[in-house]
Formats: structure tokens, sequence, C-alpha cells
């Protein structure tokens, strides 16, 4: 199957994904300043956010830095990301995870939000080796859309399932596994390592930015590209489950339900130099 990558490189895809993806939970950033304080002092010199998209997660790292780079392959993600900052500290730049074009031994975090599964991985940990100062962080995370209604449960996981894998068999990259499995087949390259999971990130959201958010996959893009009304029979057919799952009847887009975010997060320091 061909890689899905590069689908993110598109305009369309990169404004989907800056309206309807949500920034990580501010426990989980918490998490790895913590992590990275243990060795490190405060002011944090400078973090890299690698496959940064439009921006989610790098502007919630510019708080805790003096300098923050964003890299993507895409160059309609940072654009999208540049227009939606507005921290000084920050800028964006073309990049890819196998190629970081930084100086070595000069950051003290580098991370990866919701794609390190597409990166070629012993590349990547090659160059983060090389880009971190002694006892600098590299942080992993990733995460997993649901809704939830309590005693409704089953119905909804079985929704997502169905969706997101079952549906898209011949769309996904199979890649993507990876993040199924929560990163537990990622070994992280450094001995002094931990996973933290399940972090939950539950909030009130309109059920229309939920079926846009499964219409931002990239499995779903592949088939609108290969096939739009198929695409649109998909989406369809997505509101009408959950709608059933979630024991509402005939939602709008502004119908506020409850969506549950499920995120997994690997950290590992690189060993001091002494």
């Amino acid at each position: 199957m061909p890689k899905l990558k590069h689908m993110f490189q598109t305009r369309h895809h990169a404004e989907l994904y800056a309206r309807f993806r949500p920034q990580p939970p501010k426990e989980l950033i918490d998490k790895i300043v913590t992590y990275l304080s243990e060795k490190l002092e405060r002011p944090f010199n400078a973090a890299l956010d690698v496959g940064c998209g439009s921006g989610q997660n790098t502007r919630l790292l510019a708080p805790f830095f003096l300098h923050v780079t964003g890299t993507d392959i895409s160059s309609a993600q940072l654009e999208i990301a540049a227009k939606d900052c507005d921290s000084s500290n920050i800028k964006y730049q073309i990049g890819s995870a196998e190629k970081i074009e930084l100086p070595s031994s000069s950051l003290q975090l580098v991370t990866a939000c919701q794609c390190a599964h597409f990166f070629d991985l012993p590349k990547f940990f090659e160059e983060v080796d090389r880009v971190l100062v002694p006892n600098g962080v590299l942080a992993i995370y990733g995460c997993n859309l649901s809704a939830w209604k309590e005693g409704r449960e089953k119905e909804i996981t079985e929704v997502f399932k169905e969706f997101n894998i079952d549906r898209l068999e011949n769309y996904r990259d199979e890649q993507l596994q990876l993040l199924d499995n929560w990163y537990q087949d990622i070994i992280m390259p450094y001995t002094e390592n931990v996973r933290i999971f399940p972090i939950n990130l539950v909030f009130s959201r309109p059920f229309g930015d939920i079926v846009g958010q499964v219409t931002s996959w990239s499995g779903v893009q592949r088939m609108f590209q290969e096939d739009p009304q198929k695409g649109d029979e998909l989406i369809k057919d997505f509101r009408y489950k959950l709608a059933n799952a979630l024991e509402l009847d005939a939602p709008t887009d502004d119908t506020i339900v409850t969506c549950k975010v499920i995120h997994v997060l690997l950290m590992g320091r690189k060993p001091s130099s002494f």
C-alpha cells in the first residue's frame, strides 16, 4: 500500500487538520517539562517539534523555552502554523524527521506528536541523538479519538473501530498499527525511558467537530481522493452510527457531546556525558 504521509501536504487536508485536531492536554506537556527538569535547569534554551503539522503542539512548548522550532515536510501545514502563531520565540521551517537541519548538541527537547509512526525510526533516533544535549529528552506521543457516554462505551468503541480500522483497511498506512498498539512496539533509543498510558482528555465538543476530525484522518482523505462518493458515504454512515451509539436523535453539527481523547507518552533521556 502506498505511504500516506504525503496526504498531509495538500492545502485542504492541512486546513482540516488545523480546524479539527485537538491540541495535547496540559497534563501531558507538564509531564514532559517535569521529566526534563529532573536533570536540566530552567529556563530551557531550545526545543524542536518534528512533524509539527499546523502547530498545535509547537505552540504549547513556547512558554517553557527561549527558542522553539517546528518542522514538517508539508509547506501547506507550515503556512497555517505560521499564520496561527502569536509567539515570537517560535519559528517554522521545512524539514524531515530523518534529516534535522539544526546543529549538533543544540536542543534540550525533541518532540514528535501524533507522527512518529510515519518516521523511519532508526534514522530519526540517530538524528535525535545528534541534536540533543546530554540529559536532553526525546518525547513521542500520540492519541486516538473517541466519544463518551456512560453506559454506551461498548457501542461507541465499536463505531470508532469500524470506521478507523475495518472500513479503512485498504486506505490506512500500515505504520498506523504502531499507534493502534499505543506505541508499545517502539523501542526508545535510551535506556532511561518511561511510558505513560493512558492520559485521558475529556471535554465537551460539537458533534460536527468529531465528524470533522474523522474526516481529517489520512485514510479517509485517501478514500476521498480516490472515490469522493465513497468518502461521502463513509462520513454519512459514521454520523448516523455515532449518533445512534450516543443515543442522539438527529444531532446537528452544533449539538454538544462529550469527547474523549486517549494519549500515550514515551520519554527517553540522553545519557550524561560525565
